[in-house]
């Protein structure tokens, strides 16, 4: 473990004026078995199109939909493992389980720039987590995005999804919201949601790379908008994402950018960021936040990292992650 880099003036001014880094966990882990300026390189690449390919898989999904009733699926969960899909109060909810029933479940807030639906890879993340996540069960809503809904359709979604798992059983100290990138930001609207409904409150939330300010206006968001940001620099996908939520509200309401709001009487968290990622401005000020009110919060930074790196466990650093997440929630 090492402490930010002092070489660089973004991370000079940042250390010199906010507290969170006084309790901040920054890892820099060996990744001798990987290339990892390829591997970067790779998923640089495979993101290049990404705008249009959002754009595609929105329309596909919409004519898929109007013609079925259901989402495009091709997702069979791994052997041992069942997938239920259920309509709760006109929301759609999947929910992955594994053979034995069991008493703690992962809401998990798949990463989708608030404004594309629910796919397969969502599924797929999820059964990485349940592999990961010893005698859990894991949860996913379809709710509804912007730019064709407003964040009220979105959160009403969100919230019967927790609902559900009330009804079901599951006490709300087994209950952990995981979220990432835009997930994140869903996953604390959400719970912030609940707590001004004076609806109970999940045990925690584990956030990978959350997105949550979708003005984009601090600085990381120009700092690293370049090849640093492997995902989501240079590639105007963060810029779509927003100007569909522009269209609708205020970017600065709390319920919309999660960053802007009170963090008084949350749950605890934890939050995982790579070090030079557009959406690093928004963990500091959560984390800020959170200290401000008293509130537990634990935020690691992982140098030579990317936006969502938790998902590729070829990477000493993505195993570290979830050890980490691991010991969270015991």
């Amino acid at each position: 473990m090492d402490y930010l880099d002092k070489t660089c003036p973004y991370f000079e001014w940042q250390e010199a004026n906010l507290s969170i880094h006084k309790i901040m966990k920054v890892f820099h882990i060996d990744e001798t078995g990987v290339n990892l300026q390829e591997l970067k390189s790779e998923i640089r690449k495979a993101h290049a199109n990404d705008v249009e390919r959002v754009k595609n898989y929105k329309q596909y999904y919409t004519k898929f939909f109007a013609e079925t009733g259901k989402r495009p699926s091709k997702f069979v969960p791994e052997e041992g493992y069942t997938l239920d899909r259920i309509l709760y109060k006109g929301t759609p909810i999947e929910m992955l389980t594994p053979m034995k029933k069991t008493k703690r479940v992962i809401y998990f807030f798949k990463g989708c720039g608030y404004c594309n639906y629910f796919t397969d890879a969502a599924n797929e993340e999820m059964q990485r987590v349940i592999k990961r996540i010893e005698d859990t069960s894991v949860m996913g809503v379809n709710y509804r995005v912007a730019p064709e809904n407003t964040y009220k359709e979105t959160l009403e979604d969100t919230v019967n999804g927790f609902q559900w798992l009330l009804e079901q059983g599951f006490a709300p100290e087994n209950i952990i919201f995981m979220g990432d990138s835009s997930g994140g930001g869903t996953a604390i609207q959400t719970a912030r949601m609940l707590r001004d409904k004076g609806m109970p409150l999940p045990e925690s939330l584990v956030l990978f790379s959350p997105w949550t300010n979708v003005a984009m206006d601090t600085p990381s968001y120009q700092e690293f908008n370049d090849e640093r940001d492997c995902v989501l620099g240079g590639n105007g996908l963060m810029e779509f994402f927003s100007s569909c939520c522009l269209e609708l509200e205020n970017p600065h309401n709390p319920y919309i950018s999660a960053c802007y709001g009170d963090f008084s009487d949350m749950p605890r968290m934890l939050i995982q960021t790579a070090m030079e990622e557009r959406a690093y401005d928004d963990v500091i000020m959560i984390g800020n936040k959170m200290l401000d009110c008293d509130r537990e919060i634990q935020v690691e930074v992982y140098k030579d990292m990317f936006h969502e790196f938790q998902f590729h466990m070829e990477l000493e650093s993505a195993k570290k992650a979830w050890e980490q997440v691991i010991e969270f929630i015991k």
